[in-house]
């Protein structure tokens, strides 16, 4: 009677160890596979940031040639595009939006035209568009225009409009590159006079968010 306890003891644990052992070499299938549809992706950034109405290679102030614009970044990117082609992401992190005559001309002179800063950035197809603090100093007329020019996602992630409590820009945006999922996120600077130098804008700074009082 012992024996036969024994032997059907050992033929359940047998039935056991052959269902684990099935089990553990499906796993190890499984996870051969998804080893084997593994790629390496390259990507490459380029993110430019403070350009300030810098988008030819010459100063309007000064009169003079300037050795950096975005004229000059325009060819940079054509070239790592012919390499890259979509894994290259093009983004800015703001302050674009005033800082040259030719800003000047189309903020408050021409408003009615695309604004150029507008006509940049969709010329050379960036991914993502960030608010800067200088781009908001500008007023409402002026960034509420340009954002809507801009074809490229505007992101701000802490800035809230006062009247109805949702993000007045586009908290983040995701990217997606061969099966990548790349999230851009931007916040805005903690602290800014935008109220001082244009009471008509009245934006103000509290902590992890920004304000907009239209």
């Amino acid at each position: 009677m012992r024996n036969k306890r024994f032997f059907l003891s050992l033929h359940i644990n047998s039935k056991i160890m052959k269902r684990h052992l099935w089990l553990l070499l499906a796993a190890l299938f499984m996870n051969y596979n998804a080893m084997a549809q593994t790629k390496n992706v390259e990507l490459r950034v380029i993110e430019t940031s403070d350009v300030h109405g810098c988008f030819f290679p010459y100063d309007f102030i000064d009169r003079r040639p300037l050795k950096g614009s975005l004229a000059r970044v325009s060819t940079y990117v054509k070239q790592l595009r012919e390499q890259y082609g979509d894994r290259l992401l093009l983004l800015d992190n703001g302050d674009i939006l005033q800082g040259q005559p030719t800003c000047y001309y189309c903020n408050y002179v021409k408003p009615e035209m695309e604004n150029v800063a507008a006509s940049v950035i969709n010329y050379l197809k960036y991914d993502a568009q960030t608010i800067g603090n200088h781009d908001i100093e500008t007023g409402h007329p002026v960034y509420d225009k340009w954002v809507r020019e801009v074809k490229c996602p505007m992101l701000a992630a802490n800035v809230i409009d006062l009247e109805t409590g949702n993000p007045y820009f586009t908290p983040y945006t995701i990217l997606e590159r061969e099966g990548i999922r790349i999230t851009d996120e931007d916040s805005e600077t903690d602290y800014v006079e935008t109220a001082a130098e244009n009471p008509d804008n009245a934006v103000s700074f509290d902590g992890a968010a920004n304000e907009h009082d239209d």
